[in-house]
């Protein structure tokens, strides 16, 4: 006979199973959908389709049966329960209700970075954060809706996710979010403000025409550019 039922320690895909049978022999479980029906003893003993099952060398006292994996989460199930003691006498099937747990969520660190499109400053590189995952996988990466590449514009090694400065270069100048979606829990953002401090060009003489102690100049014009310095000396490069 089997008696003080109750599941315990569940997450988001697994529990453990405790009871407590009156004699020893082998126990065997199988974990249903609360919807579906229940099975008979020999069915559980059987071991057949099962969100998960599993058998186990059962004491005369208080037993526990861990359910590891199989699970979705936020779900209703009953895990059902028999004993077989060595007579070989099927022990009536026990009952156990529970809700696993909701999914983890995944996280970042940092949530925030910066890039620069000048291939010569400091900030001209790779973005990297720290994923934690918490059991789950990333599923993609997107922004404003449009997909990023694996290996072309993003790579996941270990716990590190890289987004390339190939990638991050051809954006423009401004504060790009990515989603990441993983395949639980809720999507995680990762907002990088891309600044692009290149210097203007040189703007190019194009002529120098002396005056009474003046000189008239015209050059090319520099796009975006605010305003020009002009030096004067009184010898080549002595300003």
């Amino acid at each position: 006979m089997i008696s003080l039922t109750s599941a315990s320690d569940t997450t988001h895909n697994g529990t453990t199973l405790n009871f407590t049978s009156d004699e020893a022999g082998t126990y065997s479980f199988v974990v249903y959908k609360a919807t579906d029906p229940a099975p008979d003893a020999v069915t559980v003993e059987a071991q057949g389709t099962a969100a998960a099952k599993g058998t186990g060398a059962a004491i005369a006292g208080a037993n526990t049966a861990s359910v590891t994996s199989g699970l979705a989460p936020s779900t209703e199930y009953t895990a059902y329960v028999t004993v077989k003691d060595a007579a070989g006498n099927l022990s009536d099937v026990a009952a156990i209700s529970f809700t696993t747990a909701e999914p983890p969520n995944s996280e970042i660190s940092p949530v925030t970075a910066t890039f620069d499109k000048y291939s010569k400053s400091d900030g001209y590189d790779d973005v990297t954060v720290t994923v934690t995952l918490n059991g789950n996988m990333l599923e993609s990466i997107s922004n404003g809706g449009t997909p990023l590449y694996d290996s072309s514009d993003y790579a996941m090694t270990g716990n590190k996710l890289t987004i390339k400065k190939a990638y991050l270069e051809e954006l423009e100048a401004g504060t790009v979010t990515l989603t990441l979606t993983f395949s639980a829990g809720e999507p995680r953002t990762l907002t990088i403000t891309i600044i692009d401090s290149t210097p203007p060009a040189a703007p190019v003489l194009q002529s120098a025409e002396a005056g009474n102690a003046q000189v008239a100049l015209t050059w090319s014009p520099v796009s975006d550019a605010t305003g020009y310095a002009i030096y004067s000396g009184t010898a080549f490069r002595a300003w």
